[in-house]
């Protein structure tokens, strides 16, 4: 069996060198990543290059559930603005954050700041009703 020669930096998503301990791009150790709590972890996967893993930490984000996920979603949903389905599951994610300031706030962020009409739209809607409808 081969060693493998590279790895992906859990941070910043460079790759580097597998022998290296810490990540040449963003100077973050292996090892201080895995102190790293889940809740943190996921915040961080808002910020990987493949959607897929980007949309799975949005959903764990709407499970929770916790208002401290709220600003960094929103930024999510602008970094990301062609991405329509992940804007509307982060507007999906939103709807559940137990604060409704928190959550007013940021749905009313997406209404006002997202390009794709369809987000914009249903951030609107959860913002005025509370709920959530991709119609």
């Amino acid at each position: 069996m081969m060693a493998k020669s590279e790895q992906f930096c859990l941070n910043c998503f460079a790759e580097f060198p597998a022998a290296d301990e810490i990540c040449p791009h963003c100077e973050v150790s292996v090892s201080e990543f895995d102190q790293k709590g889940y809740f943190e972890r996921l915040l961080n996967a808002l910020f990987h290059p493949l959607a897929d893993c980007r949309m799975g930490a949005i959903v764990a984000l709407g499970l929770l559930g916790k208002e401290q996920s709220a600003e960094p979603l929103v930024d999510c949903a602008l970094r990301h603005p062609i991405d329509v389905p992940e804007g509307l599951e982060i507007v999906r994610s939103l709807v559940k954050i137990g604060n409704p300031a928190v959550r007013q706030r940021a749905l009313l962020r997406i209404a006002d700041e997202h390009p794709a009409r369809g987000v914009r739209r249903a951030a609107w809607q959860a913002a005025r009703s509370g709920g959530f409808s991709a119609k």
